[in-house]
């Protein structure tokens, strides 16, 4: 069976879709989303829990998750199994598996009691100066600062061959105005987190 995949089409058509909804219809689509998808509800409200994102801004990865989750139907004829907590768990566990990767690429073990952590304190301290606004700039510090292959096994940890919707993701978490590098940062984490759920669901991985 050919592996399902999000098109720039049905995207688009997800985000006119809620584009057009007044506040009334729109909510009955989140509660719809919230009684279907109990247990992905639940491990985003964790996740948020965790990062400490303001209401508005939850709001903000809510919509895009709506969106994402409408795509995914749109392109699987209107179905969509739920999202399981064995899922939920194994993506979590890959993304504790890509994050230990990411860090061996830079010569750093997170084991290690002792680790020297002055290259992520690098990419933390331009972060928070707000020399890295986009995901354009955060590759060209990456590569000025030459962090091994962290580009490449960057790339790979988050997209699950949609990257239709990483793109997406991306482009409005940092079209986002005034939002702090650290907020984006935490809002693509969660949003990555969704695709790689909804992907592995929606093509029994």
């Amino acid at each position: 069976m050919a592996k399902v995949l999000v098109t720039e089409e049905k995207l688009n058509f997800a985000i006119e879709y809620f584009n057009e909804l007044n506040e009334k219809e729109y909510i009955k689509i989140l509660n719809d989303f919230q009684k279907e998808q109990i247990h992905l509800r639940d491990y985003l409200q964790e996740l948020n829990a965790g990062f400490e994102l303001d209401s508005e801004l939850f709001d903000d990865v809510m919509d895009m998750t709506l969106i994402i989750w409408k795509a995914f139907k749109d392109s699987n004829n209107n179905v969509f199994p739920i999202v399981t907590d064995d899922i939920i768990d194994q993506v979590e566990i890959e993304a504790e598996n890509a994050d230990n990767e990411l860090a061996k690429s830079l010569g750093i073990n997170l084991d290690d009691e002792k680790v020297d952590l002055s290259k992520l304190k690098t990419i933390n301290d331009k972060f928070k100066a707000g020399d890295v606004d986009s995901p354009e700039e955060l590759l060209k510090l990456i590569e000025k600062n030459n962090l091994g292959d962290f580009l490449k096994k960057s790339e790979g940890s988050h997209t699950e061959n949609q990257e239709v919707l990483t793109d997406f993701v991306y482009e409005e978490v940092y079209s986002m105005e005034d939002i702090e590098a650290v907020d984006a940062s935490a809002c693509c984490d969660i949003l990555f987190d969704v695709i790689k759920c909804f992907d592995k669901t929606i093509n029994k991985k």
